[in-house]
């Protein structure tokens, strides 16, 4: 991590790029030409599952996204929408500016006012990594002011799904979009469909 020149690699299009070039290894290494590949993922893995299918369309046929907080980005989803789900500190630095935070507006809230402030928080990313966030470059490269128009246009067989005791469903993909599939699982967690099956087989998710 102390290597810049290391360290400037490790970003989503960097990870998005391996990805592409392994799956196409994999493929000619054992003759798996007419094979198609579906991606998944949860998470942080969800986000670049969806990713992956919008810029390497030619190599995945489809992806699951599974509680990709895709919206979060760039004051698409409001600060307060992870907090009224669940209470938990945003202290990570990365190119994924993320303003989770509690603006106040909401009067029912039980949290106390302690809302986003960008400039605080791109003084601790400078501090501990030597690095300036990029707030606008996820919605920039991968779309997300208007990510319904991007996901009609470019965007098919992604299925994002979604548990609502999960935080970060409040940044989720709500609504279907022809060829892309929204799930929602009441009374599901984060990440949980895409666990060891034996592990989350039950009523929420039959």
């Amino acid at each position: 991590m102390k290597n810049g020149s290391i360290r400037g690699h490790l970003n989503s299009a960097q990870a998005l790029a391996d990805y592409a070039e392994l799956l196409l290894h994999i493929k000619k290494k054992f003759a798996y030409d007419t094979s198609p590949i579906i991606v998944m993922g949860a998470s942080y893995g969800g986000m670049l599952a969806s990713w992956f299918r919008l810029k390497y369309p030619h190599i995945a046929l489809g992806a699951l996204a599974s509680s990709a907080p895709i919206l979060y980005f760039d004051n698409i989803t409001p600060q307060d929408g992870y907090y009224s789900v669940v209470s938990k500190s945003f202290k990570t630095c990365s190119e994924m500016v993320m303003p989770i935070g509690i603006s106040g507006r909401d009067k029912n809230s039980m949290f106390q006012t302690s809302p986003f402030e960008f400039n605080e928080f791109k003084n601790n990313c400078k501090d501990m990594y030597g690095v300036t966030p990029r707030p606008h470059w996820i919605t920039t490269f991968y779309g997300g002011q208007d990510l319904r128009l991007v996901l009609h246009r470019f965007g098919s067989n992604i299925i994002f799904s979604n548990g609502l005791r999960d935080p970060y469903s409040s940044g989720r993909v709500s609504k279907s979009v022809e060829m892309i599939k929204s799930e929602l699982v009441q009374l599901s967690e984060r990440n949980k469909d895409v666990l060891n099956i034996h592990i989350v087989l039950g009523t929420t998710l039959v």
